[in-house]
């Protein structure tokens, strides 16, 4: 299915921009209180990790979505997705073993991802396309 061009006001970047920031914010709070679910599911090197990527990842795509440097961003919130991704898989397997509580911080968790990953993907295609377009045009000189 094929859509034409959506026009959007800068709101959404600057939404964006929020989002980033406020997942850097949890990445250094996470410093020092760390979730128990993280470290209980993959140890503490996968936690020490953990925030780490989350922190940078998303400072990383707040300086490229706030300095206009799209491959800046796509680069941060393709790690940022991996970051929030693993906190969300690590909430499932805690609700296999310990029940319903943590079915709903899964479902939280994997409503985290939604937003860095469509601006990953979005940024992706757009790089993509960039990239075909300059190929067809020194191509055709």
């Amino acid at each position: 299915m094929k859509h034409g061009p959506v026009l959007v006001d800068g709101s959404l970047l600057r939404t964006l921009s929020f989002k980033y920031s406020m997942f850097f914010l949890m990445g250094v709070l996470a410093t020092f209180a760390a979730p128990k679910a993280l470290s209980e599911v993959g140890g503490q090197a996968f936690l020490t990790v953990w925030i780490a990527s989350l922190a940078v990842s998303a400072a990383v795509a707040l300086i490229g979505s706030l300095a206009e440097r799209e491959r800046i961003e796509m680069i941060g919130a393709a790690v940022l997705t991996l970051a929030l991704a693993s906190y969300a898989a690590a909430f499932i397997v805690r609700a296999f073993t310990d029940g319903l509580a943590w079915y709903v911080l899964a479902c939280a968790a994997v409503a985290l991802v939604a937003t860095p990953s469509w601006r990953a993907g979005f940024l992706f295609r757009k790089a993509r396309a960039h990239k075909k377009a300059q190929k067809a045009l020194t191509d055709a000189r």
